[in-house]
C-alpha cells in the first residue's frame, strides 16, 4: 500500500507540474479557472503551512498579473515583446529585444518605466513565491500522508488539492515569474548602456 500511495503521489506531483500553458490568454483562463476552484484545507499541518502562502501569493499575483496585461495591452510594442519573449532565455531575450525598430525599443522602455510600482509589487511576490516553492518541494508527501493519519478514501482529494497548489506554482512562474525575469533583463540591460 505504502509503495503504491507513493507511486500515486509522485505521478500527481508531475501530472501537477505539467500544466503548461503558452500565452496570455492561456494564462488568463488558467488564473480564472484556478480561481473558482475551492480550496481545501488538508489536515496535515505541515503541507498546509506551506500551501495557504502559496495560495494567497496566487490571489495576490492574479490581480497584479491582471492589471499589468491591461495596461501592456496598451502598448502594443511592448505586449508584442512580452509575448515574443515567453519562455526565452535571458540571451534570446536581448536578441528579440535589438531586432525591435527603435520605435519599439523606446515604446518598451517608456512601459517599463511607467509601471515601477507594479513591478515593485511583482519582486516582492516573486521572492515570497520562491521561499514557499522551496519548503514545497522539500516536503516528504509520503510521510506526511502515512504520519497524518488519512484514510485510503481522503487521500485522493488530499492529491486533489496538492496538485491545485502545484498548477498555482506554474501559473506564478508563468505570469508574475515571466513579467520579472523580463524586466530584470530589460534593467540589466539598461545598466549596461
Amino acid at each position: 500500500m505504502k509503495k503504491n500511495l507513493l507511486a500515486l503521489v509522485v505521478a500527481t506531483s508531475i501530472l501537477g507540474g505539467c500544466a503548461s500553458t503558452s500565452s496570455d490568454t492561456d494564462y488568463k483562463d488558467l488564473g480564472n479557472k484556478l480561481s473558482e476552484v475551492e480550496y481545501v484545507v488538508l489536515p496535515v499541518v505541515s503541507i498546509e503551512q506551506i500551501r495557504t502562502p502559496i495560495h494567497t501569493i496566487f490571489s495576490s499575483s492574479k490581480i497584479v498579473f491582471e492589471t499589468y496585461m491591461t495596461k501592456a495591452e496598451g502598448n502594443k510594442d511592448y505586449h508584442t515583446f512580452l509575448a515574443l519573449t515567453r519562455n526565452k532565455s535571458d540571451e534570446e531575450i536581448k536578441a528579440i529585444y535589438a531586432e525591435q525598430s527603435q520605435e519599439a525599443k523606446s515604446n518598451i522602455k517608456a512601459f517599463e518605466n511607467s509601471n515601477e510600482d507594479i513591478t515593485e509589487e511583482i519582486v516582492s511576490l516573486v521572492a515570497d513565491l520562491f521561499s514557499q516553492q522551496e519548503l514545497f518541494s522539500q516536503l516528504s508527501h509520503k510521510s506526511l500522508f502515512v504520519s497524518s493519519g488519512m484514510s485510503m478514501f481522503e487521500i485522493p482529494s488530499a492529491l486533489d488539492a496538492i496538485v491545485d497548489t502545484y498548477n498555482e506554482i506554474d501559473y506564478l512562474m508563468g505570469t508574475v515569474g515571466h513579467i520579472y525575469k523580463l524586466s530584470s533583463v530589460m534593467d540589466s540591460m539598461n545598466k549596461a548602456i
